[in-house]
């Protein structure tokens, strides 16, 4: 017997669709609320558990300015974390960053990132923003709120970066 004798013809030539894909495309693009209710059988919302939902890595998570890690901050009102950043930014003898430091709060850098930070946050307070925190998303803001943030005073710094 040859293997050529023993092969099985294989006709079927179609796209293989694992569950994952299967799930996704059906929710993503059918039509029928009965397709959509049975695949949604299958899927769960939720937080990550590893991110807590802020998107983040756990080196990034790991890294904290007073105390705080960088999602913390994100989800604070602007107006505090004005009152949070301020200490380090009123900082006249920073320190050079260094690795072996356990806190980098009081370094050159800190300082200077935290000046600029201070500078775009007091200009949105001045626009009374103060309520809103850094992580808000854009859909969740009225069309007046957004008109006044994308049309700064001439002696406001630009939003960039």
């Amino acid at each position: 017997m040859t293997p050529q004798r023993d092969r099985v013809a294989k006709p079927y030539k179609g796209r293989f669709w694992s569950a994952k894909s299967y799930v996704l495309h059906t929710l993503a693009d059918s039509k029928s609320t009965t397709m959509r209710d049975r695949v949604l059988r299958f899927m769960e919302t939720g937080p990550c558990p590893v991110c807590g939902g802020s998107g983040l890595t756990p080196a990034a998570l790991a890294v904290t300015f007073a105390g705080r890690t960088i999602a913390e901050l994100n989800a604070l009102p602007m107006s505090e974390l004005a009152g949070i950043i301020r200490p380090t930014t009123e900082l006249t003898a920073a320190g050079t960053a260094s690795r072996k430091q356990t806190s980098g709060e009081g370094n050159e850098v800190a300082v200077a990132i935290t000046r600029d930070l201070l500078q775009r946050v007091t200009v949105l307070l001045e626009l009374g923003l103060g309520y809103l925190a850094l992580g808000r998303s854009t859909p969740t803001l009225s069309p007046a709120k957004c008109s006044g943030c994308g049309s700064p005073p001439s002696s406001a710094p630009a939003f960039s970066g």
